[in-house]
Protein backbone atom coordinates (compact mmCIF):
# COMPACT_ATOMS: atom_id res chain seq x y z
CA UNK A 1 0.00 0.00 0.00
CA UNK A 2 1.28 3.27 -0.62
CA UNK A 3 0.89 6.65 -0.24
CA UNK A 4 -0.42 9.25 -2.91
CA UNK A 5 0.19 13.00 -1.81
CA UNK A 6 -2.44 15.98 -3.27
CA UNK A 7 -2.35 19.64 -2.86
CA UNK A 8 -4.76 21.09 -0.29
CA UNK A 9 -5.16 24.57 1.75
CA UNK A 10 -5.43 24.72 5.47
CA UNK A 11 -8.75 26.48 6.44
CA UNK A 12 -9.15 26.07 10.27
CA UNK A 13 -7.44 24.36 13.56
CA UNK A 14 -9.84 22.80 15.39
CA UNK A 15 -9.00 22.01 19.23
CA UNK A 16 -10.68 18.73 20.25
CA UNK A 17 -11.98 18.25 24.02
CA UNK A 18 -9.02 16.27 24.67
CA UNK A 19 -6.62 19.14 23.92
CA UNK A 20 -5.00 17.74 20.99
CA UNK A 21 -5.28 19.99 17.53
CA UNK A 22 -6.62 19.03 14.56
CA UNK A 23 -6.30 20.71 11.45
CA UNK A 24 -9.05 20.92 8.33
CA UNK A 25 -7.48 20.70 4.86
CA UNK A 26 -9.68 21.86 2.06
CA UNK A 27 -8.44 20.65 -1.40
CA UNK A 28 -8.12 21.33 -5.07
CA UNK A 29 -11.66 18.90 -5.49
CA UNK A 30 -13.65 20.59 -2.88
CA UNK A 31 -13.67 17.98 -0.80
CA UNK A 32 -12.13 18.67 3.24
CA UNK A 33 -10.12 16.63 5.67
CA UNK A 34 -9.97 16.85 9.33
CA UNK A 35 -6.16 16.19 10.22
CA UNK A 36 -3.80 15.55 12.97
CA UNK A 37 -0.63 17.82 13.16
CA UNK A 38 2.01 15.24 12.48
CA UNK A 39 0.47 15.69 9.01
CA UNK A 40 2.32 18.84 8.44
CA UNK A 41 5.72 19.81 6.99
CA UNK A 42 6.89 23.10 6.04
CA UNK A 43 6.50 24.21 2.67
CA UNK A 44 9.85 26.37 2.70
CA UNK A 45 13.07 24.60 2.25
CA UNK A 46 14.34 23.74 5.57
CA UNK A 47 17.41 25.59 7.02
CA UNK A 48 20.75 23.32 7.57
CA UNK A 49 20.73 24.24 11.29
CA UNK A 50 17.00 22.69 11.37
CA UNK A 51 18.14 18.90 9.84
CA UNK A 52 19.70 16.37 11.82
CA UNK A 53 19.66 12.67 11.30
CA UNK A 54 16.64 11.16 11.95
CA UNK A 55 14.78 14.18 10.61
CA UNK A 56 11.37 13.30 9.01
CA UNK A 57 11.16 14.57 5.40
CA UNK A 58 8.99 14.53 2.38
CA UNK A 59 10.73 14.09 -0.91
CA UNK A 60 9.55 16.54 -4.12
CA UNK A 61 10.28 14.28 -7.02
CA UNK A 62 11.04 15.58 -10.94
CA UNK A 63 7.73 14.73 -11.68
CA UNK A 64 5.70 16.51 -8.50
CA UNK A 65 4.85 13.68 -6.68
CA UNK A 66 5.67 13.58 -3.12
CA UNK A 67 7.16 10.83 -0.99
CA UNK A 68 7.83 10.84 2.79
CA UNK A 69 11.42 9.58 4.53
CA UNK A 70 13.88 9.74 6.85
CA UNK A 71 17.40 11.85 6.52
CA UNK A 72 19.60 9.24 7.22
CA UNK A 73 23.46 11.56 6.22
CA UNK A 74 24.05 14.93 6.13
CA UNK A 75 26.39 16.54 3.19
CA UNK A 76 29.87 15.64 3.44
CA UNK A 77 32.58 15.36 1.03
CA UNK A 78 32.04 11.71 0.87
CA UNK A 79 28.84 12.10 -0.41
CA UNK A 80 29.53 15.21 -3.02
CA UNK A 81 28.08 17.59 0.07
CA UNK A 82 24.28 15.74 -0.74
CA UNK A 83 21.98 14.62 1.86
CA UNK A 84 20.86 10.59 2.28
CA UNK A 85 17.50 10.39 2.41
CA UNK A 86 15.52 6.60 2.85
CA UNK A 87 12.55 6.75 1.11
CA UNK A 88 10.02 5.22 3.59
CA UNK A 89 9.89 1.98 1.15
CA UNK A 90 13.34 1.95 1.81
CA UNK A 91 14.61 3.13 -1.44
CA UNK A 92 18.26 5.36 -0.84
CA UNK A 93 18.40 8.36 -2.60
CA UNK A 94 20.69 11.60 -2.64
CA UNK A 95 19.76 15.00 -2.72
CA UNK A 96 19.93 18.70 -2.73
CA UNK A 97 18.73 20.65 -0.42
CA UNK A 98 15.58 22.10 -2.37
CA UNK A 99 14.32 18.59 -3.42
CA UNK A 100 13.14 18.03 0.34
CA UNK A 101 10.21 19.65 3.17
CA UNK A 102 11.06 19.40 6.63
CA UNK A 103 8.21 17.59 8.90
CA UNK A 104 9.18 19.52 11.97
CA UNK A 105 8.09 16.81 14.46
CA UNK A 106 7.98 13.36 14.52
CA UNK A 107 5.17 13.24 17.26
CA UNK A 108 3.07 16.23 15.69
CA UNK A 109 3.46 19.75 15.73
CA UNK A 110 4.65 20.29 19.22
CA UNK A 111 6.81 22.78 21.02
CA UNK A 112 10.37 21.71 20.39
CA UNK A 113 11.82 24.38 22.31
CA UNK A 114 12.42 22.50 25.13
CA UNK A 115 14.00 19.86 23.22
CA UNK A 116 16.55 20.80 21.41
CA UNK A 117 19.63 18.92 21.33
CA UNK A 118 18.21 15.80 22.13
CA UNK A 119 17.47 13.42 20.16
CA UNK A 120 14.87 11.95 19.05
CA UNK A 121 14.41 8.09 20.26
CA UNK A 122 13.75 6.72 16.57
CA UNK A 123 18.21 8.24 15.67
CA UNK A 124 20.76 5.70 16.03
CA UNK A 125 24.33 6.76 16.83
CA UNK A 126 23.97 10.26 17.95
CA UNK A 127 23.65 13.73 16.18
CA UNK A 128 26.59 12.43 13.46
CA UNK A 129 25.55 9.37 13.00
CA UNK A 130 23.74 7.39 10.66
CA UNK A 131 20.33 5.89 10.23
CA UNK A 132 19.19 2.58 8.93
CA UNK A 133 16.65 1.87 6.91
CA UNK A 134 15.27 -0.78 9.34
CA UNK A 135 14.91 2.31 12.05
CA UNK A 136 12.60 4.04 9.93
CA UNK A 137 9.20 3.53 11.22
CA UNK A 138 5.83 3.00 9.63
CA UNK A 139 4.90 5.67 6.88
CA UNK A 140 3.83 8.63 8.66
CA UNK A 141 1.55 11.11 6.22
CA UNK A 142 2.96 14.68 6.03
CA UNK A 143 1.71 17.88 4.22
CA UNK A 144 3.74 20.59 3.13
CA UNK A 145 2.66 24.28 4.37
CA UNK A 146 3.34 27.50 3.46
CA UNK A 147 3.03 29.95 6.80
CA UNK A 148 2.30 33.39 6.10
CA UNK A 149 2.31 36.13 9.09
CA UNK A 150 -0.98 37.29 8.16
CA UNK A 151 -2.57 36.40 11.36
CA UNK A 152 0.74 35.65 13.27
CA UNK A 153 1.43 37.82 16.85
CA UNK A 154 5.44 37.37 15.71
CA UNK A 155 6.40 37.61 11.91
CA UNK A 156 7.15 34.10 10.68
CA UNK A 157 9.78 34.25 7.75
CA UNK A 158 11.81 31.89 5.57
CA UNK A 159 15.18 32.89 7.80
CA UNK A 160 13.03 32.34 11.32
CA UNK A 161 13.95 29.99 13.49
CA UNK A 162 11.44 26.85 14.27
CA UNK A 163 9.49 27.66 17.51
CA UNK A 164 7.16 27.13 19.45
CA UNK A 165 4.91 30.11 17.80
CA UNK A 166 6.21 28.86 14.31
CA UNK A 167 5.25 25.15 15.13
CA UNK A 168 1.74 25.46 17.32
CA UNK A 169 -0.10 27.07 14.55
CA UNK A 170 -2.00 29.18 16.46
CA UNK A 171 -0.03 32.18 15.95
CA UNK A 172 0.73 31.52 12.31
CA UNK A 173 -1.96 31.17 9.16
CA UNK A 174 -1.21 28.42 6.75
CA UNK A 175 -1.31 29.82 2.95
CA UNK A 176 -1.48 26.01 0.82
CA UNK A 177 0.24 22.49 1.87
CA UNK A 178 0.54 19.41 -0.72
CA UNK A 179 1.16 15.91 0.13
CA UNK A 180 -2.02 15.02 2.30
CA UNK A 181 -2.45 11.22 2.62
CA UNK A 182 -4.77 9.15 0.51
CA UNK A 183 -4.49 5.41 0.42
CA UNK A 184 -3.60 4.33 -2.67
CA UNK A 185 -3.81 0.71 -3.03
CA UNK A 186 -1.39 -1.20 -5.37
Amino acid sequence: MLMKWQRGKLVDIVTKEDGRLKYKVCFEEKRRSLMSGHHIAFDTTPDLEQLYVGARVVVRFPDHKFRPGVLSELPSRKNRLRFLVFIDDHTPLYLGLPSFHLVPCHEGLVSVVGNVGNPPPWREGGKSGTISPGAVNKPVAACVVALSSAVSDTPVTSEAPIAAETLDLHHAAVDRLYLTPLIDSV
